[in-house]
């Protein structure tokens, strides 16, 4: 079975324990730039783009959309999930 989730991060929550990132900085363009809470890993990434960490923690994280005006990034994870 396929799941998603979506999470928004920006000053006032900047992490994310199930996603294990925090976030960066999000650029005028609306590049984002994530860490891993893992490994300390950064990726960066455009709307519409996935994130390319090395870690399997982190894996499948894709940027939906950002504001920099309002410091903030839309991120989503679909992952399949075994049904019982």
């Amino acid at each position: 079975m396929l799941t998603y989730r979506d999470v928004t991060l920006s000053k006032q929550q900047p992490s994310d324990a199930e996603f294990k990132v925090k976030l960066i900085k999000v650029e005028q363009d609306g590049t984002v730039e994530l860490e891993s809470l893992s490994t300390s890993e950064r990726a960066r990434a455009h709307p519409g783009m996935t994130f390319e960490f090395q870690s399997s923690d982190n894996h499948g994280i894709q940027l939906v959309s950002s504001s920099a005006e309002k410091a903030e990034a839309v991120l989503t994870r679909n992952k399949c999930v075994r049904a019982r």
